[in-house]
């Protein structure tokens, strides 16, 4: 079986939770490689962030998976 090979990215707003869960994906054996598209510390607007995300699935170099977690639950968005 081939390693999982995910992307990660988030706004301003998003940067300490998406550090924790870059940091947690890359010491899961199952992942092969964490791709971080951005940003650090820089205001940076979340569609930016989703559309280089977004890109890398479009050209098969990453795999899609659950986007928009954290602006979901920001906004209050319920899972059904």
């Amino acid at each position: 079986m081939t390693g999982l090979r995910i992307v990660v990215g988030a706004d301003d707003a998003g940067v300490e939770y998406k550090n924790i869960l870059r940091r947690d994906l890359e010491a899961d054996e199952r992942v092969t490689s964490v791709v971080d598209v951005g940003v650090d510390e820089e205001a940076v607007a979340y569609p930016h962030i989703a559309v280089q995300a977004a890109r890398l699935v479009a050209t098969g170099q990453a795999r899609p998976g659950p986007a928009g977690l954290r602006h979901r639950a920001r906004c209050g968005h319920q899972r059904q």
